[in-house]
């Protein structure tokens, strides 16, 4: 009840198009914006569940786990999967320095550029990423964060240019890497099976979702090569096969 109660209060101090949001949910349907009360507007395209996604990033804090995974002032974060620049705009609101977003879907880069353009520090990139720097399959699905490079039942297949974790330290010279956000619909199996530790450790807090559905190296073996790499881990299991994973040093 609690909870509940705080969340509330939180949805209105939080929000200035409230009413919107709450129509949204109650006709089930999607929205195209959400506007903050600090004047932040974010949009997107009504294949989107927008208000969901800005809850669980801006309200819920989903990708924060105490003070152990936090984004402090100045930290360089990459943001995977960064559909339309949702936690990159929340990482620039805990006092990120720079935040390189990475996205394979041309139509949510549309839509980051729109949200995101103004904030000089976030660096868009088109690519997916994957174990390889060559060009995948992007099989597009009917919500526009769901794409993914596993095989679907979708027929709508685009063809995108795909990258590897250290490729990005070297293609952004980066020598740490403070914070890293991923979900990219089952990719993170590919992207950890292809990081050797020696990249890892230069990374000093990840948060991400597992999809051990698709996911070629599930969330266990995921976390066995984060602790050999030097991280400390939470795990929060949302089912059988989808979670959360916490690391940090």
């Amino acid at each position: 009840m609690i909870e509940r109660f705080t969340y509330w209060i939180k949805f209105f101090i939080l929000y200035r198009n409230w009413y919107e949001i709450l129509y949204s949910r109650i006709k089930n349907i999607n929205i195209q914006r959400v506007i903050f009360n600090n004047g932040l507007i974010i949009k997107s395209s009504t294949k989107s569940p927008l208000s969901v996604i800005v809850d669980e990033i801006f309200l819920l804090e989903r990708y924060i786990y105490k003070d152990k995974v936090d984004i402090q002032k100045n930290d360089i974060v990459v943001d995977i999967g960064a559909h339309v620049g949702v936690f990159s705009l929340f990482a620039l609101k805990k006092g990120a320095f720079k935040v390189y977003a990475y996205e394979p879907t041309l139509s949510n880069i549309k839509y980051i550029k729109e949200n995101c353009n103004k904030y000089k520090n976030i660096e868009i990139r088109n690519y997916a990423l994957s174990d390889s720097n060559k060009p995948r399959n992007l099989h597009l699905n009917i919500s526009d964060g769901g794409n993914t490079i596993f095989e679907t039942k979708s027929k709508n297949i685009k063809k995108v240019n795909s990258i590897t974790l250290t490729s990005i330290f070297k293609d952004e010279k980066l020598n740490k890497i403070n914070f890293l956000k991923i979900d990219c619909e089952g990719a993170e199996g590919l992207i950890f099976m292809t990081t050797p530790v020696n990249v890892l450790k230069n990374i000093d807090k990840i948060s991400m979702e597992y999809h051990d559905n698709v996911s070629p190296m599930k969330h266990n073996e995921i976390k066995n090569k984060l602790e050999k790499a030097g991280f400390k881990i939470k795990l929060n299991q949302q089912d059988k096969v989808f979670g959360h994973i916490y690391a940090w040093k």
